[in-house]
């Protein structure tokens, strides 16, 4: 399960609890308005509202985790996407890289990717632009996408 799936299903476990607890607060409502509120009740429903809070606080805790978990895995993708030329340490003379000591990229980011689509780069839009309205760029993205599915060995002729 992705962090993203945690995350949302934590979120979704949150909202359950917080409408448990919306219900409390209604029927605490309810109690106190009555002309002779039970006390044992309030005090009940209050109880079970203090639980939910301590379980609330929990999952928030949780859900601040995985989202923190998820800005450092964003971070060290990013990162990893970076190329940097590599000095000889030694010689004094800080010179730059050759081509033989520079640091060489195995791996790129791939041109759609499900977080390209939600910025509304994706392969359909990019097909449906190159066909309909001769976009350049969008038959330069889908020309990139073929290299890399014949360096990747994902097409099957």
């Amino acid at each position: 399960m992705t962090v993203e799936q945690l995350i949302a299903r934590a979120l979704e476990q949150r909202a359950a609890k917080l409408q448990e607890r919306n219900a409390h607060t209604a029927r605490l409502a309810e109690l106190r308005g009555q002309d002779a509120p039970d006390e044992a009740e309030i005090s009940r429903v209050r109880g079970a509202q203090n639980a939910l809070d301590a379980e609330i606080d929990v999952m928030d805790a949780r859900i601040t985790e995985l989202r923190a978990e998820k800005e450092r895995d964003d971070a060290a993708l990013r990162m990893s996407a970076e190329v940097h030329p590599v000095h000889r340490e030694g010689d004094g003379n800080n010179r730059e890289a050759h081509y033989g000591d520079a640091t060489r990229v195995t791996k790129e980011q791939r041109t759609y990717t499900a977080e390209k689509a939600v910025r509304g780069t994706s392969f359909f839009s990019d097909a449906y632009n190159m066909r309909h309205s001769d976009d350049y760029v969008a038959r330069q993205r889908i020309e990139r996408h073929m290299q890399e599915v014949k360096v990747e060995k994902e097409f099957k002729a």
